[in-house]
């Protein structure tokens, strides 16, 4: 095939109109995955961003309102931690690259600083062991999160980073062992059944993605009815058969000195 000047100028232009648009030789699963990726990471900065909004109330309401000695907890840091979510998310719903830190910022911020809320919560608690087990629900949600990511080596680093926080916080607690490797135990099945649900997501896109290429394919050179009667009988078509067909084929007249002397719209406008 030769490309023609028109089409290398429609080519050209679209790219630098629109340069986030991934380039025609990419693979489609790829392009795919990136998309789900970019998606999910911003729904994870808009849930941290709400999540922290609600902790902070309630911190307020009922341990600054109501005096519950339960929810005395350092105000500083979660205001600290609400601003940070906030940036987090105005940034990446304008840069993709601020909005991929979503999945990556779980085990690396939201952890540490449950972490850091939770132990300071044993100071005015009557019952530290309710508050390590608390934690662990937290640190259960943030593996789920963190699978948002379909990145493998972030599931596993998160579930890896709870598990050090909530044995840490049931250390403090004065926790018994029992306690401990159970909240290892379910923090790791929830790491183990992330990864697996993962996998299992990341080849329906995958598989979507080639079947969607091969009905673009078959587009190309056959009819709609056609490609729908491929889809249908594989298996038959794939067998020698004798019949008698008709086959027209057809140009347009002078197109490529006409494509020549045609802005690129035109081009396309006349095909």
């Amino acid at each position: 095939f030769r490309f023609r000047p028109a089409a290398i100028r429609l080519i050209t232009r679209s790219m630098i109109e629109n340069p986030h648009t991934p380039a025609p030789d990419l693979d489609p699963f790829e392009r795919a995955m990136g998309r789900e990726r970019l998606r999910n990471a911003r729904l994870i900065n808009l849930l941290r961003l709400i999540g922290v909004a609600i902790f902070l109330a309630l911190h307020l309401l009922l341990g600054e309102v109501a005096g519950g000695a339960a929810w005395h907890g350092n105000l500083a840091v979660m205001a600290a931690y609400l601003l940070t979510a906030l940036v987090l998310h105005l940034r990446g719903r304008r840069r993709r690259s601020a909005a991929r830190l979503g999945g990556f910022s779980i085990p690396f911020l939201d952890m540490p600083m449950v972490f850091l809320m939770q132990a300071s919560a044993f100071a005015t608690t009557s019952d530290p062991r309710a508050v390590a087990t608390f934690s662990l629900a937290i640190y259960i949600v943030l593996v789920l999160l963190a699978a948002m990511s379909l990145e493998q080596w972030q599931i596993w680093v998160a579930v890896g980073i709870a598990a050090l926080g909530e044995v840490s916080l049931q250390v403090m607690a004065k926790d018994t062992t029992g306690g401990m490797l159970s909240g290892l135990v379910l923090i790791g099945f929830t790491g183990a059944i992330c990864a697996y649900a993962r996998q299992r997501r990341v080849d329906l896109v995958r598989q979507v993605t080639e079947e969607h290429l091969r009905r673009e394919r078959l587009g190309r050179y056959f009819s709609p009815q056609v490609t729908r009667h491929i889809e249908e009988q594989p298996d038959q078509l794939a067998k020698a058969r004798n019949c008698d067909v008709t086959i027209l084929f057809s140009d347009i007249r002078d197109f490529t000195a006409l494509s020549e002397t045609m802005p690129s719209e035109q081009v396309v406008t006349l095909l």
